[in-house]
């Protein structure tokens, strides 16, 4: 019986400890529930490449400037001023589509690209009838334009990767050159995408957390705002040089007008009746140029709305493309929340169900332990002791 009672006891101690174990499996399996609805962060080192590369596109359009500048203010040809001021307007609106794209990476090759590109363009033979004699100067100046950004792109991009993009980049500008003064040409996503043996579906992996999508953000507003203005006022000089009008002589013509005027007044003190003569030659003379003053004004005022209308509609596509994504996000999230809730709920039943049958298999045990083998032994002692007992009773006594 002591036997028994220890089996009993220590019966019970399993069924306590199988018990601990169950609920501590509830709370472990609790812990699933954690999750993270944040995006995948770029990564620091596409983060800088970001900041470099908008940093490295500033100083190669202020250095395009500069060399476009340099030409227009050494000439007299509205027709070689006219292609500086188109030049540093396609340059500009070139470098806003290539620098601000994602995945950053892509961004410096596909500006890296478009620097050789256009670097290509103006070092050519019809470029240099169209310079004349500035030809030298221009194709010496990108050159170095390109150079420097050919160094920016060995100091940012890792040793291992930078002579693949480079020989990327070399083949592909030298087999889609630009042809126009408008600058324009194809993307090179699709070849790029080949020759990195990437997916389209699997390209832009992440395009970072909301700070650093924010920041991004920021930072193409700014430039905008600083583009904005100065496309605006190459534009009107493009238009008035369309029209005949040098804006670098529009001061001059004024002082003409202000001499014409002193002339005018002179000529009424001494002639009165020389005035109306003389008024109407002025008008005459004023009328053309006032009334294409005018019509650039008219034609700024339409560009400023256009440029505005435009900027509109982007503030309105990023909007609506950063709603898009915290929607998918929050999407994705629910999803992910749904699919953890199923499989805790899997494992809980699962962790349920085997302590069950644990508990069961004690059960039993305790249950043969304490009756069925009791028994058998009590049923099987008795028969052997009432057979032993009639086998004494069937032995024949001793005759003395």
């Amino acid at each position: 019986m002591n036997e028994f009672k220890i089996i009993i006891i220590n019966n019970r101690k399993m069924l306590r400890y199988g018990l601990i174990a169950f609920v501590s499996l509830l709370f472990t399996s609790c812990s699933l529930l954690k999750f993270e609805t944040e995006q995948v962060p770029l990564s620091n080192y596409e983060v800088n490449t970001r900041e470099l590369l908008q940093r490295q596109g500033s100083l190669s359009i202020l250095a395009f400037n500069d060399i476009c500048d340099s030409i227009r203010n050494n000439t007299t040809s509205l027709e070689l001023k006219e292609a500086t001021l188109r030049l540093k307007l396609n340059f500009v609106s070139g470098m806003e589509a290539t620098v601000y794209q994602n995945p950053p990476i892509y961004a410096l090759i596909d500006t890296w690209i478009y620097v050789s590109q256009v670097s290509s363009y103006l070092s050519n033979d019809d470029m240099a009838k169209i310079i004349g004699k500035h030809s030298v100067y221009l194709r010496s100046e990108v050159t170095k334009v390109k150079e420097d950004f050919d160094a920016f792109a060995k100091r940012t991009l890792r040793i291992t990767h930078y002579s693949r993009k480079k020989k990327f980049v070399d083949e592909y500008s030298s087999n889609h050159l630009i042809t126009s003064i408008d600058l324009e040409r194809d993307s090179p996503f699709s070849d790029y995408t080949e020759y990195e043996g990437i997916p389209d579906t699997s390209f832009v992996k992440t395009t970072g957390t909301l700070s650093q999508v924010m920041s991004d953000f920021s930072n193409r507003v700014k430039f905008n705002s600083n583009a904005l203005p100065k496309k605006v006022k190459w534009e009107s000089q493009i238009i008035a040089m369309s029209a005949g009008i040098d804006s670098v002589n529009i001061q001059a013509t004024l002082d003409s007008i202000q001499i014409q005027i002193e002339r005018f007044n002179k000529i009424v003190e001494e002639s009165p009746e020389m005035f109306q003569e003389g008024l109407d030659r002025l008008v005459a003379e004023t009328t053309p140029l006032l009334r294409n003053i005018d019509i650039q004004w008219a034609n700024s005022l339409r560009t400023i709305h256009h440029e505005r209308v435009a900027l509109d509609s982007m503030i309105l596509r990023e909007r609506l493309a950063f709603d898009s994504m915290i929607q998918r996000e929050r999407e994705i999230a629910f999803v992910k929340v749904n699919e953890m809730a199923v499989d805790v709920t899997k494992e809980a039943i699962r962790s349920v169900k085997e302590t069950i049958s644990s508990i069961l298999i004690y059960i039993i045990l305790l249950f043969v332990v304490i009756l069925v083998i009791p028994f058998t032994m009590g049923y099987y002692s008795g028969k052997w002791a009432t057979h032993h007992k009639r086998k004494k009773q069937c032995k024949p006594k001793d005759i003395s």
